[in-house]
């Protein structure tokens, strides 16, 4: 068992996902706490009326999809329904299949999930590229953006005001 933690842990450390600008981003010049930021990719999103924010994410340039934006989510995640999807369109072999292990969900319950390298995925002009991603076997779980991506870019800013997500590059 502790072999297999150990592996897993070594292929999730090569397998760290790399973000960057889909292409070169314009300047936006949006200063926020004093700060000027040149390489920013603005995201609009969209919110229900509980105040959840998602954004339109493309997987593999193949599957279009809403998730939503969860800084409280550790990695990135997808349901068993969308994964079927990818398979079906060629977008995700068994070649990309990594394993499985156990996350705890937001209600504090423990399910087991496994794990996929997605090639890329794209949300507005922020291409990020060999993305880990847990697959619940839930075909209605949650589709969720979370520190997988979020925690691959500078820093990230909401504002609220005009409803886009700011990803400052490194």
């Amino acid at each position: 068992m502790k072999n297999n933690i150990w592996l897993l842990s070594v292929c999730l450390i090569m397998l760290l996902p790399s973000c960057v600008s889909k292409t070169k981003p314009t300047a936006l010049d949006m200063e926020y706490d004093d700060v000027q930021y040149d390489d920013v990719v603005a995201v609009p999103y969209k919110e229900d009326i509980s105040g959840v924010k998602t954004v339109d994410v493309k997987i593999n340039d193949c599957l279009s999809c809403p998730m939503i934006f969860d800084t409280g989510c550790s990695g990135l995640s997808i349901s068993a329904l969308e994964l079927a999807i990818l398979y079906k369109n060629g977008c995700v072999s068994d070649n990309e299949y990594i394993g499985k292990t156990y996350c705890t969900i937001a209600d504090g319950s423990i399910v087991e999930v496994s794990l996929y390298r997605i090639e890329f995925l794209q949300i507005g002009e922020l291409l990020c590229q060999n993305v880990m991603v847990s697959v619940d076997e839930n075909l209605e779980a949650p589709l969720l953006l979370g520190q997988g991506v979020l925690g691959q870019v500078q820093k990230y800013t909401v504002d609220n005001e005009n409803k886009y997500i700011l990803f400052h590059l490194k």
